[in-house]
């Protein structure tokens, strides 16, 4: 009975997968983080897709602009900027790699890059400036916080459980980065991986925010106080969670915003065989075998 309930329970969630998907949209809201805190979203407002496949994540703000990464099922994807004033937008960086996570750094900005191992290095005209390699030569939304005149770098790496292994660097007087501590300051699903920048609340103080990938990757967001950090030690406490508001399944990065806050927020959906029939359509369009398939349906 177990095997069977296994077996049953194994083709369920495949059927589920193939036959769902995820819509990640940007939004803002004029809530405080300990409104948040506390599940009330007040002024939400979603940014609207120019196409139903289309998923906007990872929103970061600057100077009127929210950046972040645009992508379908079935591209790499890349950084586009939203001119919150004009509604226009425009890609910024389209290397023809996995670009996500643009955060601000020094000049410009710096975005995960994870498919070629570096920290990319960009100015604020979306050129390269350099790249960086840290020391696990493997990261996940690396995260950039300056404190006491030094530079520390958080960021992630798969473990054993995906998203799992937050690490922290400070950069050193030879311009290399060296571990604050040798173990990871974060080992879970709970938190192990970056949802924002490091910021300083006026009434919570220093937070760091965790994504929460169980049970589902971007279930909600962790968030911690730092309550200790220097050259060589680092420690936090958690004071909560961000839950996604009403009507969304998830939310997995927030960053702070003029009218509040930007986050990113998950819609859970299912497949209709018109909506798949779309989709190979796009995907196909003006391929023979789609012309094929018209003249067979004639």
């Amino acid at each position: 009975m177990k095997i069977m309930h296994r077996i049953s329970d194994y083709a369920t969630k495949t059927l589920q997968k193939f036959f769902s998907y995820e819509q990640w949209n940007i939004a803002t809201t004029g809530s405080t983080l300990t409104e948040l805190l506390n599940a009330h979203w007040k002024t939400l407002s979603v940014v609207d897709h120019q196409n139903n496949w289309q998923n906007a994540a990872d929103p970061f703000y600057l100077d009127d602009h929210i950046y972040f990464e645009e992508f379908s099922y079935y591209d790499e994807g890349k950084i586009v900027q939203l001119n919150l004033k004009t509604n226009q937008r425009q890609t910024v960086y389209s290397p023809g790699y996995h670009v996500s996570f643009p955060t601000q750094c020094e000049v410009g900005f710096m975005v995960e890059s994870s498919s070629e191992n570096v920290l990319t290095i960009l100015d604020r005209n979306w050129d390269v400036i350099r790249t960086e390699t840290v020391p696990s030569n493997s990261y996940l939304d690396p995260t950039i916080y300056t404190a006491d005149g030094m530079k520390f770098l958080f960021c992630s790496k798969h473990g054993r459980q995906k998203h799992s292994v937050l690490h922290i660097y400070r950069l050193n007087s030879l311009g290399e980065w060296e571990a604050v501590v040798d173990e990871p300051i974060c080992l879970s699903q709970f938190g192990g991986r970056m949802a924002g920048q490091i910021i300083s609340d006026p009434d919570l103080g220093t937070i760091r925010f965790g994504q929460i990938s169980s049970p589902k990757y971007g279930t909600a967001i962790a968030v911690y106080r730092i309550t200790s950090l220097d050259e060589v030690s680092y420690s936090e406490e958690l004071i909560g969670q961000i839950d996604p508001p009403k009507g969304f399944d998830g939310i997995h990065t927030i960053n702070v915003c003029e009218q509040g806050y930007v986050v990113d927020l998950r819609r859970d959906k299912t497949f209709s065989m018109l909506k798949i029939f779309q989709l190979l359509k796009k995907r196909f369009k003006g391929s023979r075998s789609f012309s094929s398939m018209k003249i067979a349906r004639r």
